[in-house]
């Protein structure tokens, strides 16, 4: 209750989204959800339980969840992924060979060196767009650095 009016929980919410809403609507709210912390996996995880209209959807969805998303298209993009039955993390953090915290990528595809990135409109600023070509080049160079380590078998 906020005021007098009754409200429904988040996980509420999204079982009832999951009435006239499809898969990928709902795995897309409920990335945003948990990333937000309006509800965690084990909320949404008994409202899926329940024998209501809704729930066979939200059960298929769980599986699919991460709170580590931070974008619908990000969402997509990693259910795309698991379609396709490629492994991927999320917001992998990405070191150079000293240790240094070089970026953080959207999705890491798991025992490669490749990373997938959705950068949407916020992207397109000219100063943002400066920053992720700095970063576009310094991973390339790590990259490099670590493929001149393979090869030698030396330290750089």
């Amino acid at each position: 209750m906020i005021n007098g009016i009754r409200l429904a929980s988040a996980a509420e919410t999204l079982l009832a989204a999951a009435r006239d809403l499809g898969l990928l609507d709902i795995v897309i709210l409920g990335d945003a959800a948990l990333h937000l912390r309006d509800c965690t996996i084990e909320e949404l995880q008994a409202a899926a339980a329940q024998r209501r209209r809704g729930a066979p959807l939200l059960r298929s969805a769980v599986p699919l969840l991460d709170e580590r998303s931070e974008s619908p298209w990000e969402s997509v993009l990693r259910v795309l992924h698991v379609a396709a039955e490629v492994e991927v993390e999320p917001q992998r953090k990405i070191y150079d060979e000293w240790g240094n915290f070089v970026a953080r990528a959207d999705l890491w595809v798991v025992g490669t060196r490749r990373v997938h990135e959705y950068d949407g409109e916020a992207h397109r600023d000219k100063e943002r767009h400066r920053a992720d070509l700095r970063r576009d080049r310094r991973l390339v160079e790590i990259c490099l650095a670590a493929h001149r380590v393979h090869l030698t078998g030396a330290p750089l």
